[in-house]
């Protein structure tokens, strides 16, 4: 059985993040069933604004 899959990266900065740094948070959609959750890495924010 075949269906649609997609992945998307993004930077998430939070309040709590003093450092200037975001998470990067993977949201991966198959057959429209979302599933939401953080990499444990994080990112320059100015890094992001190109993005």
């Amino acid at each position: 059985m075949y269906g649609k899959i997609n992945i998307l990266f993004y930077p998430k900065k939070l309040k709590s993040d003093t450092d200037g740094k975001a998470m990067i948070y993977t949201c991966v959609t198959i057959n429209r069933k979302r599933s939401e959750f953080s990499l444990g890495r994080r990112v320059d924010e100015h890094r992001c604004e190109s993005i």
